[in-house]
């Protein structure tokens, strides 16, 4: 079935809210985890992101935030984003959902940092940016995979009291108009 861009097709929304405490971890030391859902989401045309953030503990992992910290959000398959990378050798493409900029002004203390992003829910046509639009849909999902990677999009080690929270606005077929 292919996305229809004319609205021709009733739709349904959904907020879910993902939370890698709710995770299960393909390994335990790294933010490469997913979420399963007990009744599959179906016919879903659409995925709008709503809201991004990740708390990093700066105390207990030795790990230091720099200004020009990027963490890079994965979401299945669905790569709202593309950048490329050019070096001396080689020309990257790298295909990510969302992208959290280290923000120091964000929620800061002497353990903790917490940086977001943060949409609004107010537009919500196909030609919205924060929209990803899948082509064809996908009729049957059952989980969301979730990596996040650093700058150098190696995924990213997680310490204690380390989380990631996403909410994202589903939209699915509910039936053709016109059908």
């Amino acid at each position: 079935m292919i996305v229809d861009l004319n609205n021709t097709s009733e739709y349904e929304k959904q907020i879910i809210h993902l939370d890698s405490a709710n995770g299960i971890y393909n390994d335990a030391n790294t933010f490469d985890f997913y979420i399963k859902f007990e009744n599959p989401i179906r016919n879903i045309s659409s995925v709008k992101i709503i809201e991004a953030s990740i708390v990093l503990n700066t105390k207990n992992s030795n790990r230091t935030l720099n200004f020009d910290d990027i963490f890079y959000i994965e979401l299945n398959n669905y790569d709202r984003i593309f950048y490329y990378k050019n070096t001396a050798t080689t020309f990257n493409t790298h295909k990510y959902f969302e992208a959290i900029s280290y923000n120091h002004a964000d929620y800061h203390t002497n353990a903790l940092s917490r940086f977001r992003n943060f949409y609004s829910l107010a537009s919500s046509n196909w030609t919205d940016p924060t929209i990803y639009t899948l082509n064809p849909i996908e009729q049957n999902c059952t989980r969301f995979t979730i990596k996040i990677r650093d700058k150098n999009f190696n995924i990213l080690n997680k310490f204690v009291d380390e989380f990631f929270k996403l909410s994202i606005c589903v939209y699915t077929i509910k039936k053709n108009i016109y059908g």
